[in-house]
């Protein structure tokens, strides 16, 4: 937003989360999207892309790959 505060909604429930092996080390960081941006955050802004549902988290784990594994 633009007078600073954080945009979003609390949000108490289970989310799943895939990513790459390399972000095994710290899997909740969001380091990843902070060093590149993506579609809801700019450079560097850390943010979490997680599903509702497992598959979906995988499909989306799988943007950018040239070989896109199915669940």
């Amino acid at each position: 937003m633009r007078d600073g505060r954080r945009a979003g909604a609390a949000f108490a429930g289970l989310v799943y989360r895939a990513h790459k092996p390399r972000w095994a080390y710290a899997p909740t960081s969001g380091e990843g999207a902070a060093r590149h941006g993506g579609r809801f955050n700019p450079r560097g802004t850390p943010a979490l892309y997680t599903a509702l549902d497992p598959k979906t988290a995988w499909m989306e784990a799988q943007q950018g790959m040239p070989f896109k594994a199915q669940p």
